[in-house]
């Protein structure tokens, strides 16, 4: 019997081992917000208007794939730091984003630095705010009996039980495949 979750059907398990094919380099963006035990208490209207800020973008950016945007995956609002992990295209995809005018992130960002500035140091006591952005050029991936999650969202999928693809060194391009021996 399966376990259904909060959001109802399972997803459905793409049984054996994969790996993922991306053509290109991509970005993967990692952007979150830390609630200093207690001290973010007097910010509630601050880190609601950035909750709903969030929600609006990450509408926004799976309704409009020519942003660049190809991954948004939200990790449990139960962790502290929260994250939030994005796939791009390419970081001028990211950068052209953040600036755009017409788009949902460039006022809130704007807004949420109005509301930093009046702070001493420029930070909103009790509320930190981050981000990291890698150019991947290089990358493996691996699946075993695994809803589509992560890369294998956006990439192709491939075969990773036999050839170069068996292995992570043979994935990275760095072996043919027939670097562990409990494989063979």
């Amino acid at each position: 019997m399966a376990l259904l979750s909060l959001r109802g059907e399972p997803p459905s398990v793409l049984q054996g081992k994969y790996s993922v094919e991306i053509e290109g380099d991509f970005v993967v963006f990692v952007i979150g917000i830390y609630l200093q035990p207690g001290a973010w208490l007097w910010r509630l209207g601050t880190i609601f208007r950035a909750g709903r800020a969030m929600d609006a973008m990450k509408r926004e950016l799976s309704e409009h794939p020519e942003y660049g945007c190809m991954l948004v995956n939200h990790t449990s609002a139960r962790t502290n730091p929260t994250h939030l992990v994005q796939i791009w295209r390419s970081y001028d995809h990211l950068a052209d984003y953040a600036r755009n005018r017409m788009a949902k992130h460039l006022g809130p960002w704007l807004q949420w630095n109005v509301e930093a500035k009046g702070f001493k140091g420029a930070q909103i006591p009790g509320v930190g705010i981050f981000h990291e952005a890698y150019l991947v050029s290089n990358y493996e991936a691996i699946y075993r009996n695994m809803p589509r999650s992560g890369l294998a969202k956006i990439g192709k999928l491939v075969s990773a039980s036999h050839g170069r693809l068996r292995t992570g060194k043979g994935r990275l391009n760095q072996t043919n495949g027939d670097d562990h021996a409990a494989i063979q």
